[in-house]
């Protein structure tokens, strides 16, 4: 029996005044210490036939089937006791455990606050009060009774340790980090168990992370797996503050010694697709987040996880599974939400994907992604101002918050204030790249907003620089890639040559009523869909990517032929394109646009910018489609295409050269298609959209056999979803601001283009 139990016996000898209670206790208490509980039961039973009016033999039966776990029982002689001695207050205290060891906190809470109203400063009812209202998450109430035992007894570092843990999970780091500082400098966690020892070095690495101690974090780890060298818990915890800081080497040292410890932990193998999630390398990422859903089927963050991953190589009906599933076993974990999110946005379900996102938000408000997703996907049905909003909280929830600085900055003025502290805060931090990048990108804008057109270009260097670093480009051979991208642009014209498309001309009489818009990315084309698609007739379907993947799927690929000489590359590929998988492919086409196809809506747009390199391909599989090219000066697209962070691909935009490289050849195919195919292709120019929008609009809807409809003019009312780096310019009046925008930079742009010896 504990202390407490051994007093209130002796005044139960004492209020009796027997010997044989005393004789009785020391038998029970040897039976108990030998852990005889069976033996326990029926001595107690026995003594009850002798005596059944005596409450202390109910209060102890009740005890020994505490010991035992069986709760319900053990209610039953507590009770019991209480009914021959309702003075006996123990019983409260051991109905009390009995409800909290079965889990049931909410009746352990109402009998734990019973038995302190007799007993105020017991301190293990007290804890174990606050530890029922940590588990059922009423956090306020569980500090407030761990303060009450701390102010009876400070000296109780565990306590401590369950009040930072609190402070931790309602992200109150500062209060947290203190205590968890005081209990590992005193070495008082040095008394808890094992795995509570190991819980702590991981809750105090955790914390640390949070308030950006990486320093003192990482020397936490290595401190606890130089004791612990076998522990797999706490490498990956360590490997995932890695991951966070994009420590990529070390992780990986890490990774490979965790699985070496244990290959088949599937936190490990989690860790491992999360590096290569990080690394970009999606599928080898799939891999391993596959093989720890076999160790733990419904976990529901592996799915989440999957979910993310798929994401990313375009997996969107699996990714959408993968997201359910993990909602399924968790509908309170808001990245799963936020991942559905994404993918209805992949799937242009804006008003959707916005519910989502606002989910997302409603269960984490504190961080600042959901904040930032919302407002994506507000900017996208054109609400603006809302986005603003949501742009704002992210960064107030996240000043690391390189996005959505950015966004701010593209949508309207920022203050002097903000703009200075992103300043100081690039200067002071160290930044991941592509952050960084994203900042400088804002301050770019945020500058030029405020003319200061020289400290903006500085930015816009910085920004470029720094995004340019974590493409794939930044570690090819430059004359390589420039010479194979030439290359590919010959075998294109070499298949597509005028004698072959002649001979083909006419193998595929598939109708289909397609409008292509193409041009090189922040040409106009979303400008000239919108205008488009206010007409009644037509769906404005946006950037659809249905070209590449016919290609793929009969192996027209001709990516994979640059290693062979021209000529053979040619013949074989002719051999794909013939008379049948033309009309195949304009099959496959028609058959993936047709559930946008209405007796209303009878043409259907399709302005995948780089469809410019396929218009060989699309005039053969889809003879009666339209064609239409919009061109924009050369200074003017190259500028605007240094001058945007792209959410995904265009990684030569972050280089010049690249740029200038990439024009040439976009210049190169277009005067082919131009020979090759004449009177298909109409052409027009940016600049004179933009000052003779009425004329130009007329002979474009002309072009494509529609009626003129003035709803073409208004376009900025079209409440099509918009998705693209335009989608907030496409809903303002048009303008001239684009023309001509690099005049503001020309010095130093000359400079620049001269220092790295870019020629035009």
């Amino acid at each position: 029996m504990s202390k407490y139990q051994s007093k209130e016996n002796k005044k139960k000898s004492l209020f009796y005044n027997s010997n044989e209670i005393t004789a009785f206790a020391k038998k029970f208490d040897d039976l108990i210490a030998n852990n005889k509980l069976n033996e326990a039961e029926e001595y107690i039973k026995l003594k009850l036939k002798e005596n059944k009016s005596l409450d202390i033999l109910y209060y102890l039966l009740g005890d020994v089937f505490l010991k035992k776990q069986d709760y319900k029982l053990s209610r039953k002689y507590f009770s019991k006791s209480l009914n021959v001695n309702n003075k006996y207050y123990p019983n409260i205290l051991g109905i009390a455990l009995s409800y909290f060891n079965n889990d049931n906190y909410e009746d352990a809470i109402k009998y734990f606050q019973k038995f302190i109203k007799f007993d105020p400063r017991n301190i293990q009812s007290i804890n174990l009060l606050g530890n029922s209202y940590y588990i059922k998450k009423d956090f306020n109430e569980a500090i407030n009774n761990y303060k009450k035992s701390l102010n009876i007894n400070n000296n109780q570092p565990f306590i401590n340790f369950s009040l930072a843990s609190i402070y931790t999970f309602i992200h109150e780091y500062n209060k947290s980090v203190t205590i968890y500082k005081e209990i590992y400098e005193t070495k008082s966690f040095m008394d808890f168990d094992k795995n509570n020892i190991i819980k702590f070095y991981i809750d105090y690495g955790k914390t640390l992370e949070k308030l950006d101690n990486i320093k003192l974090a990482k020397k936490i780890y290595r401190e606890a797996i130089n004791k612990y060298e076998k522990n797999t818990e706490l490498y990956n915890s360590y490997i995932a503050l890695l991951l966070n800081i994009e420590d990529f080497n070390l992780a990986l040292n890490l990774l490979e010694k965790c699985i070496r410890i244990n290959p088949e932990n599937y936190q490990t193998l989690s860790n491992f697709g999360i590096f290569y999630f990080k690394t970009q390398n999606y599928k080898k990422a799939q891999e391993y987040i596959l093989r720890a859903i076999e160790k733990n089927p419904e976990n529901f963050l592996l799915l989440s996880n999957l979910s993310s991953c798929q994401i990313e190589l375009g997996l969107l009906d699996q990714a959408y599974e993968n997201a359910e599933k993990s909602i399924q076993y968790n509908n309170s974990y808001p990245m799963a939400y936020n991942n559905m999110s994404r993918i209805l946005y992949e799937k242009d379900k804006i008003k959707e994907s916005l519910k989502y996102a606002k989910k997302a938000y409603e269960i984490n408000p504190l961080d600042g992604m959901y904040c930032y997703n919302i407002a994506n996907c507000e900017l996208s049905l054109g609400n603006k101002k809302e986005s603003r909003k949501y742009y704002k909280k992210a960064l107030e929830l996240n000043p690391k918050f390189g996005d959505a600085f950015l966004m701010l900055a593209y949508g309207g003025k920022v203050d002097s204030e903000t703009v200075d502290k992103t300043i100081n805060l690039i200067k002071k931090e160290k930044l991941p790249d592509k952050v960084i990048g994203s900042f400088c990108f804002g301050l770019y804008k945020a500058k030029e907003n405020a003319k200061e057109f020289k400290e903006a270009f500085n930015f816009l260097i910085k920004a470029n620089e720094f995004y340019f670093r974590t493409t794939s480009l930044a570690s090819l051979n430059e004359e390589k890639y420039f010479h194979d991208y030439r290359k590919l642009i010959e075998i294109k014209k070499n298949l597509y040559s005028k004698k072959n498309l002649s001979l083909l001309k006419g193998t595929n009489q598939t109708n289909n009523q397609s409008i292509f818009i193409t041009g090189l990315p922040r040409s106009g084309t979303t400008l000239i869909e919108q205008m488009i698609s206010n007409h009644p007739k037509v769906f404005g379907a946006g950037e659809l990517k249905f070209i590449a993947k016919i290609k793929n799927k009969f192996g027209l690929v001709e990516e994979d032929y640059i290693k062979k000489d021209n000529l053979n590359s040619s013949k074989e590929l002719l051999k794909i394109l013939n008379k049948k998988n033309i009309e195949l492919m304009g099959r496959e086409y028609i058959k993936k646009i047709n559930h946008h196809i209405s007796e209303t809506n009878l043409f259907i747009t399709d302005k995948m910018p780089s469809n410019y390199m396929n218009l060989g391909l699309i005039n053969l599989i889809l003879p009666s489609s339209k064609i239409i090219h919009i061109k924009k000066d050369m200074m003017d697209i190259c500028f605007s295409l240094f001058s945007v962070k792209f959410q995904k691909g265009h990684e030569f935009t972050y280089n010049l050269k690249y740029i200038i490289e990439m024009y040439k050849n976009y210049e190169n195919i277009m005067n082919h298609w131009k020979k090759v195919l004449p009177n298909k292709i109409y052409i027009i120019e940016y600049k004179n959209l933009i000052e003779n929008t009425e004329k130009e609009i007329r002979k474009i809807l002309d072009f494509c056999e529609l009626e003129f409809n003035e709803n073409c003019l208004n376009y900025e009312s079209n409440e099509r979803i918009v998705l693209t780096a335009s989608s907030s310019q496409v809903r303002e009046k048009i303008n001239k601001n684009s023309i001509g925008r690099w005049k503001n930079y020309e010095k130093d742009l000359n400079s620049f283009l001269i220092e790295n010896n870019v020629i035009l």
